[in-house]
């Protein structure tokens, strides 16, 4: 069996390169129902916590000095520097209805790398305190590196140069994204989010990586599965710590697609008060070949030319 691997990621969303990011993290308590943590997100100097409040009605809110954060197992006090789209105690704001949600930011001192799990305190009663919240801060994948390659002039020389001994997945593709919404099965918006962009698809030792046009790996990768399988999918979601994976399909000369649910944190995240359990957000991608020319090849084995037929028949 020869594997090859091709990850192409679509960011979703828009993070610091160097940031470790954390979606809705996993808590083991917390003392105030219809506030969530949203995000956690360590940044060179700051841990910043994105929280989301969903009011069953009318309230008064606002954010105690002695918010801090604690990493489990010391006793480290690491107090609020900053609040952003809250009211700092004891001055108050008023949030709506159910239809007027809340969106607030708390920073934090950076936190030390490797510490997994951090409790949140406001006050030691009645406050707004999440306890065991697990972060992702250093055991996630390590980050990949970037392609020599640096535009789509250096991917089409590279291409042109060794042209006869490509894979018939190498190359430079228009990848078209479609993201759809459905409640349980039933399809509620077909095109939630469209975007489309370019990509080089090219080997690295055993595998073969996809690459923004600035040379970028998308931190995916694919796997020829021999026996007629076709290629195996697996694109790599740091910000929620998960892997899919799933085969290519409808392959023809040119063309192929790519189907799956996107992670439950990930659809949680970008639905947000339009979420409710059980929503899915389904990733389709579509891939057109732009660059070299593709020779035609059949679905059910991408790597078998098809034969070419004169004009007087099969030759």
């Amino acid at each position: 069996m020869r594997y090859c691997f091709l990850i192409l990621h679509i960011i979703l969303l828009s993070f610091s390169g160097t940031a470790q990011v954390t979606i809705f993290p996993e808590v083991e308590k917390q003392d105030v129902r219809d506030i969530f943590i949203k995000k956690v997100e360590i940044t060179d100097f700051y841990t910043i916590i994105d929280f989301y409040y969903h009011p069953r009605g009318e309230a008064w809110i606002c954010a105690e000095k002695t918010f801090h954060i604690i990493p489990e197992g010391t006793r480290d006090m690491m107090y609020m520097v900053v609040a952003k789209n809250i009211k700092i105690c004891p001055k108050k704001q008023k949030v709506g209805n159910f239809t007027e949600d809340l969106e607030f930011q708390i920073w934090f001192p950076k936190l030390r790398r490797n510490i997994y799990k951090i409790n949140v305190i406001e006050k030691v009663k009645r406050g707004l305190n999440f306890y065991g919240v697990n972060i992702i801060n250093g055991q996630e994948e390590p980050i990949p590196d970037s392609s020599q390659y640096r535009s789509k002039e250096d991917f089409e020389k590279y291409f042109g140069d060794n042209i006869d001994v490509l894979d018939p997945i190498e190359g430079i593709w228009k990848m078209e994204s479609i993201v759809s919404q459905y409640e349980d099965k039933r399809l509620i918006h077909r095109k939630y989010d469209q975007s489309t962009t370019d990509i080089a698809i090219m080997k690295k030792g055993d595998s073969f990586n996809s690459y923004d046009l600035n040379g970028k790996d998308l931190e995916s990768n694919c796997v020829w599965v021999a026996g007629g399988k076709g290629y195996y999918y697996r694109e790599y979601y740091r910000e929620a710590d998960e892997t899919i994976s799933t085969y290519v399909k409808n392959w023809s000369a040119g063309r192929f697609e790519i189907s799956y649910d996107i992670p439950e944190k990930i659809a949680r995240y970008k639905l947000m008060g339009d979420y409710f359990p059980g929503d899915r957000l389904v990733q389709n991608f579509l891939f057109y070949k732009l660059f070299p020319e593709s020779h035609e090849t059949t679905e059910e084995n991408p790597k078998k030319k098809t034969k070419k037929k004169s004009k007087k028949g099969n030759q």
